[in-house]
């Protein structure tokens, strides 16, 4: 799994490389062919370029990833360069980066390419080590897909006579109007590299059909939508369509064959019993449809990794007409598919492929059924059958069924993801809920984070016999609990228990579940191992040497809180600092009972820092000192903060913790974080303040007299602002 933060997604304006790059209106293109090497082998296809003035867009570089996305640079000479960080992808809270790389993944490039213009050949060749798509504008990581030794080029470069022909079929069928599914009795050709190759087809019809096709070594089905005048085919009739005789397709010999002949019918009626095109409308029920709720259960995989789902899916039925909501990956509860109720009321079927909507602009998304048979062998039916149980309401999803979203009506495996293990259970999915007469104490989560920094964090714990409940795992969703059952001083708590969902995404606690150690005399649970909340194919929360222990209000001095840095983030400037929630002598705090607030310093004048509504549209009030906690899933969040405001004649930015508990309230001193420095005068000044022998403190943070006596808590105010504690034995 990988760490990653939700707390940015879709909250800033972006700038232009947060934008989708967009052709000017008007502009001509050209195709041309790509050549290059991903982590699968060679890649050979055609993309579109378009030079407007010293600017240069190309269309499809990322091939089935991004088809429709352009990237756009600038020509200088013979250099062509494209800016590193350009969005390619924004769909349903996904959103893919092209940065350029070097062998190593570890530095962020620009794209350059050499641009040579002959009488022979216009073309353009990588400079670049790599060109990689993943999750970040700044950071490669490991990419979700990536190239190397790219050439763009005006001339074909051949690479389909790569390829050796074996078998062509003699008979073909259409499985959904205008698409043209080859199957063939062998597999169509024999791979000798990655590369594409081209099929022209043409029909006595007067359609036609060019494409570029990947043609893996087991592939047996070749889909090809054909068209007339840019639409798909929508006629019936018998079609005679011809593969022409060229250099594209060989036999094994390397002998070139004739032009190969396919007879197809196409029918009236391509999606079952009735005329509904399913491939290109979408679903909309019925107004008023009663429907019930149903928890959706399978395992997701995409190229991010494997995801555990578990949702809830709503059913209604019609008549005989049953429609399904919360099975697509990206649009869930908005998007529907539709289905028939046999007779005597034993099983669903469902039509394949029928369209879930658009995604975004360009990018739609397709439910298509696949049905595995053996390892070189599955199907892609038009319709499968789900038994249903009427009394019970339990729908059955057979195991060797795979649903996939696919970006086209076409039967491929060429999908944005795809489902396995699925199951359509009756009832809701509902995260763990404290029972009402159950009441929480406070508690405290201390541990090493992800990196083995320090961290800290609020928690509650109610135990009901050999029932207990546990908050706090996710800072997302810090109300969600778990549930355990102690045995013998041992909690164990079942993986997989679903919290809850924030911003579209689902989260779990760990699969393989966990056990704690509990002591009762200190009151504290003690982890046996690493513990971790997830969502998707990433760590949202990652705890090491775990210990929650009940948290005793009383009188304390807060431990100093810390600025890190001011961060310029995708979305805007964020203030990184850290709270924590323990006190000077690392005894746990009240939550409820901590406070912080913010101060600017502007050339020695400091002042308490105000959020205020004009700049921060989800407060409902100007604020000052901030709850511990406090977010409003917009701009403040745990240990980050938006600035939305100009800080440019700011010095420094300061941070103090404030502590109401056991009926005193303390405060510590102002930790600054320096950002620039002040005129060469008041800096002196300042240095001169900051000759201070320091203020004593009792344990329970009380200033103390100089000649008061014990264990002590001295703190001196440093050269920059900031405040050292130090313990001390006054005897």
């Amino acid at each position: 799994m990988f760490l990653l933060t939700l707390v940015a997604i879709g909250i800033k304006a972006a700038d232009n490389l947060d934008e989708l790059a967009v052709l000017p209106e008007g502009t001509q293109t050209e195709e041309w062919q790509m050549t290059g090497t991903s982590g699968s082998g060679d890649v050979s296809q055609t993309v579109n370029v378009a030079f407007v003035g010293d600017e240069v867009y190309v269309q499809g570089i990322l091939g089935n990833w991004a088809p429709t996305s352009w990237i756009k640079g600038t020509k200088d000479g013979s250099t062509v360069t494209f800016p590193a960080g350009r969005l390619m992808i924004d769909a349903g809270g996904y959103k893919a980066y092209l940065v350029g790389t070097d062998e190593t993944l570890s530095n962020v490039e620009d794209i350059v390419f050499t641009y040579a213009e002959t009488t022979a050949e216009v073309s353009m060749t990588q400079q670049t080590d790599i060109i990689s798509m993943g999750g970040s504008q700044t950071e490669v990581g490991y990419p979700y897909y990536y190239l190397k030794n790219v050439k763009l080029s005006k001339e074909n470069t051949g690479a389909a006579s790569e390829y050796t022909y074996t078998v062509a079929p003699e008979e073909g069928k259409v499985e959904s109007l205008g698409v043209i599914i080859m199957t063939f009795d062998d597999v169509l050709v024999k791979k000798n590299t990655a590369m594409d190759t081209y099929i022209s087809v043409t029909s006595d019809k007067g359609y036609e059909a060019q494409k570029f096709l990947t043609v893996l070594g087991d592939k047996k089905r070749v889909a090809i939508n054909m068209k007339e005048n840019g639409n798909d085919i929508t006629a019936a009739g018998n079609y005679t369509l011809t593969i022409p005789a060229g250099l594209l397709l060989k036999d094994e010999d390397g002998t070139e064959l004739p032009e190969i002949t396919l007879h197809y019918t196409i029918g009236d009626d391509q999606q079952g019993d009735d005329d509904e095109d399913l491939t290109t409308n979408v679903v909309t029920p019925p107004a008023g449809l009663a429907y019930e709720d149903y928890t959706f259960t399978a395992t997701y995989y995409n190229n991010n990794g494997t995801s555990s789902i578990k949702r809830t899916a709503k059913i209604g039925f019609d008549g005989d007409n049953v429609y399904i909501s919360g099975i697509s990956y990206f649009l869930e509860d908005y998007s529907w598919l539709k289905g028939k109720l046999n007779a005597d009321k034993t099983a669903i079927t469902l039509k394949s492929p029928q369209y879930y909507g658009e995604i975004q602009e360009g990018y739609k998304a397709y439910f298509i059924a696949n049905v595995y048979v053996s390892d070189d062998n599955d199907t892609y039916p038009t319709t499968i059958e789900l038994p249903y149980d009427a009394e019970t309401g339990e729908i059955t999803v057979p195991a060797t069924h795979y649903w996939l979203e696919g970006s086209a009506p076409v039967n491929e495996w060429k999908c944005y993801g795809y489902y396995t293990n699925i199951n359509l259970t009756k009832g809701a999915v509902k995260p763990i809920e404290l029972p009402e007469d159950l009441v929480a104490e406070n508690y405290i989560m201390i541990s090493k984070d992800y990196y083995d920094q320090d961290a800290s964090r609020p928690a509650h714990v109610a135990i009901n016999g050999d029932e207990v409940y546990i908050n706090g795992f996710c800072r997302y969703l810090p109300d969600a609990w778990i549930k355990g059952t102690m045995t013998d001083g041992k909690v164990t708590f079942e993986g997989g228990q679903y919290l809850g969902t924030y911003a579209n995404y689902d989260f779990y606690f760990m699969d393989e579940g966990a056990t704690f150690t509990y002591d009762a005399e200190a009151d504290k649970f003690v982890a046996d191992g690493d513990i971790y909340t997830y969502y998707g194919s990433s760590y949202s929360d990652y705890f090491k040497n775990l210990v929650i222990t009940k948290v005793i209000e009383k009188a304390g001095m807060p431990a100093n809180p810390s600025i890190s840095q001011i961060y310029k983030g995708q979305y805007g400037d964020m203030v990184i600092f850290n709270v924590p929630l323990v006190d000077v002598d690392g005894n746990p705090l009240v939550a409820d009972k901590l406070s912080f607030q913010f101060f600017t310093d502007v050339e020695g004048t400091v002042s308490p820092l105000t959020f205020k509504t004009a700049e921060y549209s989800k407060l409902t009030e100007d604020m000052s000192i901030i709850p511990y906690g406090f977010t409003e899933d917009y701009d403040f969040y745990d240990g980050q903060i938006y600035l939305n405001m100009d800080y440019s004649d700011w010095n420094r930015i300061g941070i103090k913790s404030i502590y109401e508990g056991g009926g005193e309230t303390n405060e510590t001193e102002i930790q600054w974080l320096v950002i620039k420095e002040y005129t060469t005068g008041i800096e002196a000044l300042d240095n001169a303040q900051s000759t201070t022998d320091g203020e004593l403190f009792d344990l329970q943070g009380r200033r103390a007299v100089k000649s008061a006596k014990g264990l002590l808590i001295k703190q001196t105010r440093q050269a920059d602002g900031t405040v050292k504690a130090a313990k001390m034995v006054v005897k």
